[in-house]
Parts: C-alpha cells; structure tokens; sequence
C-alpha cells in the first residue's frame, strides 16, 4: 500500500526537531537499554511508564502480535518483545527507524520496523493484539490516526494511550503566573527561561476534547488516569517524595484530576 498522507507542518516540524536530537546524541547505538520495567517485580505506581507497563504484563502478549505506533527509537519495542510479544513499530522519522534497527540488532532482538505516519498505516485489517500509542497521538491527526488504529486491530484487541495531555484553563492559568508572570524589578537581572521550559519541546499537547474522542472510540475503558500536576512543570521530577504526593493527590481528586494532569494514561477494547 503506497502512503499518500503528506505531514502535516507540525509533524514537518516535529520531524526536523528530532533529526537535529538525534543528531546531537549520536551516542545513543553505545547507551543500554533498560528493562527494568519488565524484569522488575516491584510497581512504582507514582511513574507513568511503570504503570503502563504493569497494565501490559497483565495482558498476557506472549506470542501475541503488538504495534508501537510512534515508536522513537524503539525502547517500548524492545521491553514488548522481551515480554515475548511479537513486536512490529513505524515512526514518521527515517533516523529514529535507522537507530532503532541497529540497537535492535545488537540487542538481538525481532522487531519489525517501518517508517510510516500514524495516519495511514500500511498493515493489513485486524491484525494487531494490542497497539500502544505513546507521545503519538498529540502530533497526530487524532481521528484518522484513531481509525487506521482501530482498522488494524483485531476484535478485543487492546490499544494503550500514554500521550502529554492539558486542560486548557489550567494551562491558561499556569502560563499567566507560573511561566509568563513578570519578573520583580527588585530581582537581580539574568536570563529568563523559554516558553515550556522544563516542559515537553514540543508545545502541542492532548486536550481534554483529544481524550473524549479517544475514549469514545472504546467499546470497554479498562484504564483512565492522570500524572503530574506541578511534578515536571513547576517542581523538577527528580525529587522522589514530590512525585508521589503529586500521584497520590491526582489519585484523590478522583475525576477532577482531568483538570490538572499534564499527562494521561488510557487503556480500552474497540466497540463491537
């Protein structure tokens, strides 16, 4: 099948950001890949990677077909078929995919990679077990990357949504007192951070719209949760205590954590 989806300039320019990183890491080929996520028994339910990962392993994907779609250089791929998954993975950027190869081999590991955008997929109809989808769908064409998803997926497939995510308002708010506000005349002059700033590089988050569209298309919503309310925007992620007091007040907020995460967690099967 012969993709005829032009990139939209915001994938164009997405795409260019990431060259230019890869670029600039060229020691990636040297870096080990963790597994800890899988080999681990232990659960940081205050880490959305870890929790993405603990809901996968109950899964049970061994032998089991599995997409990553937006796949980077291949982490995700790596720990699925390390699970015993049967892994494919496209990316909308060639250098990620020409990365992802080579560390695949060296990790002598089968995985299947394409360079491919999320919104036409060149795989057959109902193929996949499970599709995980993260940091994808925000730089996406959200329904028709939905649709091609859903075309590929087997019936009572599960598809995992792990995507940057903001509520509108909030942000307003945030950016106004948090990254905008003026600074104190009385304060000694020095530079002042970027927009985003210790934020994701790219601005472009899912909005609270992005997720009822998203859950909408699940026949069965087996995971909804929120991460990070001030831990990565306001205070740093590298302090321990602060994340999960962040992860334990989202967790009391029960649904109003929608208006404050800064990152959500999805998990659900297709409609019949």
């Amino acid at each position: 099948m012969q993709n005829t989806v032009e990139p939209t300039r915001h994938q164009r320019r997405t795409t260019d950001t990431r060259s230019t990183r890869l670029a600039q890491h060229a020691d990636l080929l040297s870096m080990p890949v963790s597994y800890d996520v899988i080999a681990s028994l232990a659960r940081r339910w205050w880490n959305q990677q870890w929790e993405m990962f603990a809901f996968l392993r109950r899964q049970n994907l061994r032998g089991k077909f599995v997409l990553i779609a937006g796949c980077g250089v291949g982490e995700d791929a790596f720990r699925l078929a390390g699970m015993g998954a049967r892994v494919f993975a496209f990316d909308d950027n060639p250098e990620s995919i020409a990365v992802a190869r080579r560390l695949a081999a060296r990790e002598r590991l089968k995985v299947a990679f394409s360079v491919m955008p999320a919104e036409r997929l060149d795989y057959p109809d109902a193929f996949f077990d499970c599709v995980i989808a993260r940091d994808t769908l925000h730089r996406a064409d959200i329904p028709q990357a939905l649709a091609e998803i859903f075309r590929v997926s087997r019936p009572n497939a599960v598809l995992v949504v792990n995507d940057v995510y903001s509520c509108s308002f909030v942000d307003r708010i945030r950016r106004r007192y948090v990254i905008d506000r003026p600074r104190s005349s009385r304060l000694p002059d020095r530079p002042c951070p970027a927009p985003d700033a210790g934020l994701t590089a790219n601005p472009r988050t899912l909005t609270p719209h992005d997720v009822r569209t998203i859950v909408a298309q699940f026949g069965r919503l087996e995971l909804k949760t929120y991460f990070g309310a001030v831990v990565g925007r306001v205070v740093p992620d590298t302090s321990l205590l602060a994340t999960k007091l962040d992860r334990v007040a989202l967790l009391a907020l029960g649904p109003l954590a929608s208006a404050f995460g800064s990152r959500v967690l999805l998990a659900g099967r297709p409609a019949s």
